[in-house]
């Protein structure tokens, strides 16, 4: 039976697929292929099955977007409908068998492993070749080039006699962000008077310059106190009169987050075991590693400063409080402070607008997302919705991998009752657990006619019984599909039996919000009835001589990061206004900046000094949500310029210049040739001079300084 199918997952319809050898196993007469940009939300789509043409199935997609990443689902079909899916992994020769793949690995709770049709880089928008002097060129070009699918590794410069016949000078220049150009144009109507836009160096990472807790009611300061040899930093009691504030440190400051106090850098303590690590409430902060933060760290206190009291303690000026029960597949963050029994809402809308950039879990490991700019996604108080980096009105998703230096979910399966019952049927009683899609059924300790299969005991499915032991519980839930590895401890009432299984999720694959474990099939569908079960007495509200009940104990909470940004830029800020704005961020020290007007808005030029701690430089990026035009939308468009002189040793002759842009997959077949064609070095006018400084020395008396212009127009 051969047809096709296409179902709709988003507003885009361009990728296509055709089939060849779909099935060579008896039965199966269609195969369906999903492919899309995002994992659990995909916007491209395709479907296809074709009949039994034996040999290997195989599916090609095309219409894909160069660069970008995607992900596929395959499921197969018969008459009776379609089955699973499953997801392609990072080795297709790894795939594993039906029923056994593990979420990372192509299950279906997560999206697989994804791939990017790729390529070389795409060309320039422009290439320049100018005057310098009598012996020098200079070539400009914007970079700007399309990656296609990996980052551009560097640009080869080739120059030399036009003509043909002289020897060929090269060189290679690799990516630099030192000077970068912001243009802003709009083409009918002008400006909106109010359009603004703010910039951001991606710097996620901060400064140490925001004291902890801020400042009280009293406008007071949060103190601490430490001593040496310990990793438990103590508030101060608040005293209006000595000048302590009063804030509560677990409300101003999330575990996983960052602090320094008398200048050794620590992490709140993950690990919310107590016994481990000492108190997380609004008196106390567990201190640990930085690049351990479940492991204890200590503060090394020298000669006076063995003991510290009465000091501040600092946190990153990015640091954006935590989120809860963050899940992979969610596209919205719950924005609340913790722990569980005592969560306050960390609203975000005073300190984020759309458009924003925020990155979860770590500063610099963290993945980064925005704050969607779609009017229709609420933003509230308690709500922040993703959108993607590249355009904040696309919906995005968490990810397998993505939810980072986050606590661990902590849920109870408790099972209790009458003292007298329980211990009738001590031992002898089974059930199972439902994790999402999936339910236990490996152990045969709490089931009935373990040997045999059929419909009389659920066809052999196993049962736990219902005071194992922590160990037995461990070991069934670590054979579920969407769990790796779980932490149970067991404690059990001594005089009424009750018990009571604790299970920590700290495996990779579970990491945030996961499905409530949820028991099932209590005495029955083939697990092991209670042994009083007959004489039991039902109540209305126990059916079973053994009650139980599951909840979550704590939820996981991870904190957030937002990005350093400048004050808000008008329009036409001037260069002095630009500079100022930049030289606010911290991976920025010094910087020039001129502006031009440039057709119908503005370009700014922003050369950059040093950075600070040898930093790399980094990209600028824009926040435009509110640069808006009278009539149409203007443009703000960003991109590093390259400059790079080069020596013509031949006087007299004309010079041709070119550039080829290469990635990890090589280049285009041809260099771009620079415009013009040909140029021959001459000398030149010298350009403006640079740093032009006047000051009023008399009252008839001025005194101007400047630097040399950066082109003198000849060698001499």
């Amino acid at each position: 039976m051969d047809r096709e199918r296409e179902r709709e997952f988003g507003s885009s319809s361009k990728t296509k697929s055709s089939v060849s050898n779909a099935n060579s196993f008896p039965g199966i007469s269609k195969l369906e292929t999903h492919t899309g940009v995002q994992s659990l939300y995909y916007s491209f789509h395709v479907s296809s099955s074709c009949s039994d043409l034996g040999g290997s199935p195989r599916v090609n997609v095309t219409r894909l977007d160069t660069g970008v990443s995607y992900y596929s689902r395959v499921s197969a079909g018969s008459d009776r409908g379609f089955g699973p899916s499953i997801a392609r992994t990072s080795d297709p020769s790894s795939t594993p068998a039906s029923g056994q793949s593990k979420v990372g690995e192509g299950s279906e709770d997560e999206g697989g492993a994804p791939i990017a049709p790729y390529g070389p880089p795409g060309n320039l928008p422009a290439v320049s070749l100018e005057h310098v002097d009598a012996s020098h060129l200079r070539l400009t070009f914007k970079q700007a080039a399309p990656t296609n699918g990996a980052a551009v590794a560097s640009y080869d410069i080739a120059w030399g006699l036009s003509a043909g016949n002289g020897a060929q000078h090269v060189a290679t220049l690799v990516p630099d962000y030192s000077v970068q150009m912001i243009e802003a144009a709009v083409w009918e109507g002008g400006f909106n008077p109010s359009a603004k836009f703010a910039l951001t160096l991606g710097d996620f990472q901060g400064a140490f310059t925001d004291p902890l807790g801020g400042y009280d009611e009293n406008d007071f300061r949060t103190l601490v106190s430490i001593q040496d040899g310990t990793n438990n930093l103590t508030r101060v009691a608040p005293n209006a009169t000595n000048g302590a504030g009063s804030a509560e440190l677990y409300k101003s400051i999330p575990r996983g987050a960052f602090l320094q106090v008398g200048g050794q850098e620590f992490r709140v303590c993950l690990s919310t075991v107590v016994e481990d690590v000492g108190a997380f409430d609004a008196a106390h902060l567990p201190l640990c590693r930085v690049d351990a933060p479940f492991e204890p760290a200590y503060y090394h206190g020298r000669g006076y400063a063995s003991v510290l009291e009465r000091v501040p303690a600092f946190v990153l000026d990015t640091a954006a409080g935590s989120a809860m029960d963050l899940g992979v597949g969610d596209s919205f963050l719950q924005t609340f402070f913790g722990p569980f029994e005592a969560l306050e809402v960390n609203n975000l809308t005073s300190v984020l607008q759309r458009g924003d950039y925020i990155r979860i879990g770590h500063p610099t490991e963290g993945r980064t997302f925005r704050v969607s700019t779609d009017p229709s996604r609420d933003f509230n108080a308690s709500h922040l919705p993703l959108g993607d980096v590249d355009d904040a009105s696309v919906e995005v998703s968490v990810l397998v991998g993505d939810i980072v230096s986050a606590t661990y979910e902590k849920q109870v399966l408790h099972f209790f009752g009458d003292p007298k019952d329980l211990n009738k049927t001590s031992g002898v009683g089974g059930y199972r657990l439902l994790f999402g899609n999936e339910r236990t059924e490996t152990t045969n300790a709490g089931g009935v006619m373990r040997s045999k299969r059929g419909p009389a005991n659920d066809w052999g499915r196993g049962c736990l019984v219902w005071d194992g032991t922590a160990a037995a519980l461990e070991e069934e839930l670590e054979t579920l599909v969407g769990i790796d590895d779980v932490a149970v401890t067991r404690e059990m009432d001594a005089s009424g039996g009750n018990v009571t299984y604790t299970i920590t999720f700290h495996g990779a694959l579970v990491r945030g919000d996961v499905p409530q474990l949820t028991i099932t099939d209590v005495g029955t569908d083939g697990c092991e009835p209670f042994l009083n079960a007959s004489t039991y007495v039902k109540t209305y509200s126990q059916e079973n001589p053994v009650a139980y009940k599951d909840y979550t104990l704590e939820p996981s909470f991870l904190p957030l990061y937002k990005v350093q940004t400048t004050a808000e830029l008008g329009y036409d800020a001037t260069a002095a206004d630009m500079k100022a704005a930049v030289e606010t961020l911290t991976a920025a020290c010094t910087v020039d900046v001129s502006r031009e007007l440039a057709g119908t808005g503005y370009t700014w030029a922003v050369t950059f000094g040093q950075t600070p701690f040898g930093r790399p430089l980094e990209a600028i990026f824009t926040n435009a949500y509110e640069f808006t035009g009278a009539v149409q939308m203007p443009t703000l468009r960003v991109y590093a310029l390259s400059t790079t002189t080069l020596a013509t040793p031949k006087t007299g002759v004309s010079y041709s210049a070119s550039v080829a842009v290469v990635n990890v997959h090589g280049q285009k077949s041809e260099p771009q040739g620079a415009s013009p064609l040909a140029l021959q070095a001459s000398d030149q006018l010298p350009g403006a001079p640079l740093h032009v400084l006047v000051d009023a020395m008399a009252h008839d008396e001025l005194a101007a300084q400047w630097s040399p212009p950066a082109d003198t127009g000849t060698i001499g």
